[in-house]
């Protein structure tokens, strides 16, 4: 009688997304409608490239083995070994609805606890910005995802969303530039900026313009950096409470630029910045992949974004000279020579870690 039963609950779990048990060793209690609970670490924001973790709660007893099924959108794709962990990883290489079946063995027999269904995006979007010069609504911002660890994932913004300055465009002749903040210093006749240990000579407050025309002090020029608008008005505005939350702060090393050592300056801590020499030398394998594109607004905002061609793109580690920072080539080429900070035709393309699940 209890194979007839094993055999009969076998073939409906095939159809079926809910828990059942088979025939259990002696001693073990059956019970269909409390066998354990397969829950996922993610029910909103599941996405192409971001892992879902399931984890088993509740189980009864200890399972000699568990094979993990994954079916996307009713197909299986993926099966696992044998394995002892209660938890199980699976990061979705495409969009659709994902749902895991945990099968667990006791010696010949069977349990198997299904998963509720998972709605994974095709693509990532987080916050808004205006994108399409349609100002009458904002556009959800498309990240792409470059790696994923401690529960955390980089992502990197998809387009380049405005043109801007690393820098007051102003000040074009006297900078020091950091990614922490640029410092006004005197560079020298013709434009030729010093490198190495050679001094950098601060103005006094009132030889600083700032961009209203009036004069004031170096801190109020640190309102004129990427860093302050990114942390700042880009951070505050184009993202909801929700999603703030899921934005890590993150420490940022700044490191010197690795041929003529200019110094990167002081670490910092972040919620939104550009990538770093390192950073982009570890996720960009080919010129195509690290290619941009501006927005249609972002490309509208610069006579010198042209329509039809991919943009130049801001790095955050600084260049050949005090006054320049590393950028990324239209044809997918990193400069570590750099463009002069005050050079306002070049993207920002945002990056943040931002947790996974939820």
């Amino acid at each position: 009688m209890k194979r007839i039963i094993s055999i009969l609950l076998t073939a409906v779990c095939l159809f079926s997304l809910s828990a059942f048990a088979f025939t259990l060793p002696e001693g073990m209690e059956q019970d269909l409608d409390d066998m354990g609970v397969l829950a996922a670490d993610t029910i909103q924001n599941g996405c192409k490239g971001l892992p879902i973790t399931w984890f088993l709660e509740e189980v009864e007893g200890t399972p000699d083995s568990i094979v993990y099924e994954v079916y996307l959108d009713g197909v299986r794709v993926h099966t696992s070994e044998p394995v002892s962990e209660l938890s199980f990883i699976y990061t979705p290489e495409k969009g659709g609805t994902y749902a895991v079946n945990a099968i667990l063995s006791y010696g010949e027999s069977e349990v198997i606890i299904a998963s509720d269904e998972i709605e994974a995006a095709s693509k990532l979007y987080l916050g808004l910005f205006e994108q399409d010069r349609n100002e009458s609504a904002l556009e959800p911002i498309e990240w792409r995802v470059l790696d994923v660890k401690d529960g955390k994932a980089l992502i990197l913004s998809e387009y380049a969303l405005r043109p801007g300055a690393y820098f007051n465009p102003d000040w074009i002749k006297f900078k020091y530039t950091w990614w922490e903040r640029s410092y006004i210093g005197d560079v020298g006749k013709n434009n030729k900026p010093g490198k190495g240990d050679t001094p950098v000579y601060y103005f006094e407050p009132d030889h600083i313009l700032l961009d209203d025309g009036s004069y004031g002090s170096e801190a109020d020029l640190y309102y004129t950096h990427a860093r302050f608008w990114l942390n700042g008005e880009f951070y505050e505005t184009a993202f909801t409470d929700e999603e703030r939350a899921r934005i890590a702060l993150t420490l940022n090393e700044n490191k010197d630029n690795p041929d003529s050592k200019i110094d990167g300056g002081p670490d910092t801590e972040d919620y939104v910045f550009f990538l770093s020499y390192d950073e982009f030398n570890a996720y960009f394998k080919t010129r195509e992949d690290a290619r941009c594109q501006p927005t249609p607004a972002c490309k509208a905002a610069h006579k010198q974004m042209n329509e039809n061609y991919n943009c130049y793109w801001w790095l955050r580690s600084p260049g050949e000279y005090r006054c320049n920072a590393m950028y990324i080539h239209p044809n997918g080429k990193l400069s570590t020579y750099g463009s002069d900070v005050g050079h306002d035709s070049l993207g920002y393309r945002p990056a943040m870690w931002i947790t996974i699940g939820g």
